[in-house]
């Protein structure tokens, strides 16, 4: 079939050929450009100018470039981001959340990750070195070309991507929106930051101070809140009144214990004379002589009467009574020196237990004697101390309340230089660059052999 081409081809004039390598550049122009306008979508751009201001005395734009540690999705490190923002405008956070914002899914009816992951390929950001930072938009709308009504007239293909060149407009500023949201949220947490750090600096100096003051207050009562020689006299009469309150208990001591001997041989006493009578111990001299007494008289009035003689009833009588009083007084005797014997043993054991106090109060007292340099020395170093974390205290204070005042009032300063507009012409696909290629294309597939025997001809080639 080729070699019937090829001799249909010699057969035919120049300008027959000519006509023909025209003919094939133009069908390959004209079948490449109606599918480009058919099958490839078109697309709008806009595009929003942003000016960044410089802080006073700074270094040109370039040099506030140095050092920043860019993010995946929030730009961090210095504190003046101005390149950070190009990784924000196109990071996945910023495209979704303007795409959400946007509603683009419902526009291209597609999901909202595949609308995010289109908007995110048609943002880019250039950012020059006179503050300017330009943010440009490119989304796909549909093909010049759906029915055969679009080939006459481009009202319909327009009316299609009206929403299309609305929202890429809309975009455009929804970006340089989003770019100010991080941009003063990012201000705004590093002065909470800031508020964060001081607040945990003067909640640890306060601590500290709190330390400090019982420390203080510790060694306020160790030394009895004096210094130097006024403490070495306190300590020195502190020491005399122990030893001398010491030396009072030692001698009440004495005394009752001496008291106390002789109510425990009063006692013995009593359990010795009881021991040797038949009936109720006798303790009252003058009660046990009556009953003797008694005794005796009715012995004599039984030998001398006989049982029955009244006068011996009368003196019986009387020992019964003399007898009654001698017990008597024997248990009340009984009962007081129980009660006095314990009395004293309870006086006794309070006495003991204050004179081992006095001793620990004299042991304690000598020990501070052995201290008092180091407890003065203590002491106002603790003072100083307290002094210095208390001013520590209150200027952590001051600059804690200024962080919380101006917490609201680090939002970035920067303004719109050139604001986003509705794209009136589509800016790809090009036509012309298909019409171009198209003919390319017929030139060298369909036109090949043609050019090839305008070749031979015009070179006289065998």
């Amino acid at each position: 079939m080729l070699e019937a081409v090829v001799q249909s081809l010699r057969s035919r004039s120049l300008p027959v050929l000519v006509a023909l390598l025209l003919a094939a550049v133009l069908a390959g122009a004209g079948v490449v450009g109606l599918a480009t306008l058919c099958l490839v979508p078109r697309v709008y751009e806009s595009s929003a100018t942003v000016i960044f201001p410089l802080p006073e005395n700074s270094a040109p734009a370039s040099t506030l470039l140095a050092g920043l540690n860019l993010g995946n999705e929030v730009p961090t490190g210095s504190d003046f981001p101005l390149s950070s923002f190009l990784a924000v405008v196109q990071s996945q956070a910023a495209a979704a959340g303007a795409a959400r914002n946007l509603g683009l899914a419902r526009l291209w009816r597609i999901s909202p990750d595949q609308a995010t992951l289109l908007v995110q390929k048609g943002i880019t950001a250039d950012l020059g070195a006179n503050r300017l930072l330009q943010i440009r938009v490119q989304l796909p709308g549909t093909p010049s070309v759906t029915s055969p009504a679009d080939l006459v007239r481009r009202g319909p293909a327009n009316a299609r991507d009206a929403a299309v060149r609305e929202a890429t407009a809309a975009l455009a500023g929804e970006m340089v929106r989003q770019m100010g949201v991080i941009a003063d949220n990012f201000k705004l947490d590093r002065a909470k930051a800031q508020v964060q750090t001081l607040q945990k600096q003067l909640q640890d100096e306060r601590a500290r101070l709190a330390e400090a003051r019982s420390r203080l207050l510790l060694l306020q009562q160790t030394t009895n809140n004096l210094d130097g020689d006024s403490y070495a006299k306190w300590l020195q009469d502190e020491m005399l009144t122990a030893r001398t309150s010491h030396q009072e208990v030692v001698d009440e001591l004495v005394q009752v214990e001496r008291e106390l001997s002789l109510a425990r041989a009063q006692v013995a006493s009593m359990a010795k004379a009881g021991a040797s009578l038949p009936d109720e111990v006798p303790f009252n001299a003058d009660r046990r002589a009556a009953v003797v007494a008694a005794q005796r008289e009715v012995d004599e009035l039984a030998a001398r009467y006989g049982p029955e003689n009244s006068e011996l009833v009368a003196a019986r009588t009387r020992l019964a009574a003399a007898k009654r009083e001698l017990a008597s007084a024997s248990a009340l005797a009984r009962t007081g020196l129980s009660q006095t014997t314990m009395e004293l043993k309870s006086r006794h054991a309070a006495l003991l237990a204050s004179k081992q106090h006095l001793a620990k109060r004299i042991a304690a007292v000598q020990a501070m004697v052995r201290l008092a340099a180091d407890d003065v020395q203590e002491l106002v170093k603790a003072k100083a101390t307290v002094a210095r974390l208390t001013a520590r205290v209150q200027e952590l204070e001051e600059q804690a309340q200024a962080a919380e005042v101006n917490f609201e009032r680090h939002g970035f300063s920067w303004q719109v230089l050139d604001p986003a507009r509705v794209p009136d012409f589509k800016t790809g696909p090009s036509t012309v660059r298909a019409l171009f290629f198209g003919g390319l294309l017929g030139l060298f597939v369909l036109g090949g052999p043609v050019f090839w025997q305008i070749y031979q001809r015009t070179y006289a080639l065998p």
